[in-house]
């Protein structure tokens, strides 16, 4: 039987909390200081955007100003972003292949991946979860820090996250309202999670 969506967001949740503590636990223990002022600086200027009088001006002076922090921010925390990547792909790729399909919120909510009735490959796990996983949009958000000046980081930035956004919300959508329980990430790898 399929897995309903509750338990496949629960189970993502938990996966996600896990993920961020780790990631969390070892960006304490790599002092940043310039991340943390730029993390001020983004607030403050957003704080004074929100009291201001909003109008096209304003917002365009809040862009370009915001997108120049964003960028020196994310760049400042380098480190700690391919740390989460690294991590991210031990856990939903490495992880769950070597569990048969399931993550440690999956085993909680007693659900797994399989692959026509079995335990998926190797390529069926790695398809499913680049972009569901904030996989891909982690090497990219890398690269394009690289790639991309201070001008057009942002404009990359945003359509990565937009692009992102959009395939889990259509994924989402897709488990909800299909029969069979499967997201485009599903589709894409021929896999179904179902009931342990």
């Amino acid at each position: 039987m399929e897995a309903s969506f509750l338990k496949r967001m629960l189970a993502y949740f938990v996966d996600t909390i896990l993920i961020t503590f780790v990631v969390s636990l070892i960006s304490l223990a790599i002092p940043n200081d310039n991340y943390k002022e730029y993390s001020e600086e983004y607030t403050k200027l957003t704080k004074e955007y929100q009291e201001s009088e909003m109008n096209a001006e304003n917002y365009k002076e809040y862009i370009k100003s915001s997108s120049s922090i964003l960028y020196n921010m994310n760049k400042s925390n380098i480190i700690v972003t391919g740390i989460q990547v690294v991590l991210t792909i031990s856990y939903f790729i490495v992880f769950q292949y070597k569990m048969n399909g399931q993550t440690i919120g999956k085993k909680i909510f007693k659900i797994k991946v399989t692959e026509n009735g079995s335990s998926p490959s190797l390529n069926a796990i790695i398809k499913r979860t680049l972009i569901v996983d904030s996989i891909l949009s982690g090497i990219l958000g890398i690269l394009i820090l690289y790639i991309l000046n201070k001008d057009n980081y942002y404009l990359g930035y945003l359509l990565i996250s937009s692009v992102e956004t959009i395939f889990a919300f259509a994924s989402a959508l897709f488990i909800l309202y299909r029969k069979d329980k499967m997201g485009l990430h599903d589709m894409m790898a021929n896999t179904k999670v179902v009931e342990e």
